[in-house]
């Protein structure tokens, strides 16, 4: 899960889509397919600073993705097994880890 820009939240699902909701009123807003698997469980959704989101999953697949309408900018095939977690590091720089690899993005 992350909390989007405009303040809505963003969840991941095990059939690899996408669910946006208005926190306010509790409605589902929209739902996109974002991967072809299912979302990996840790700190799999972050929102970018200029308000794309960046998700990984059991497709080895990171995505960077538009939360308004779906559309997947890039898809990043980097691990050779599912993604397990993603993670910011203070610096900027993005780690995400697998079963078997650890991928830093400088």
């Amino acid at each position: 899960m992350a909390i989007l820009n405009n303040g809505e939240l963003i969840t991941g699902l095990s059939d690899g889509s996408a669910e946006v909701w208005n926190l306010a009123t509790g409605d589902q807003l929209r739902s996109f397919y974002i991967h072809t698997s299912a979302f990996c469980r840790n700190r799999c959704i972050h929102v970018l600073n200029n308000g794309q989101v960046i998700s990984g999953s059991h497709d080895f697949e990171l995505n960077i993705w538009n939360p308004l309408d779906g559309s997947v900018r890039q898809s990043i095939r980097i691990h050779n097994t599912p993604i397990y977690q993603l993670e910011f590091l203070k610096n900027g720089n993005l780690v995400t880890s697998s079963s078997s690899e650890i991928a830093f993005w400088l």
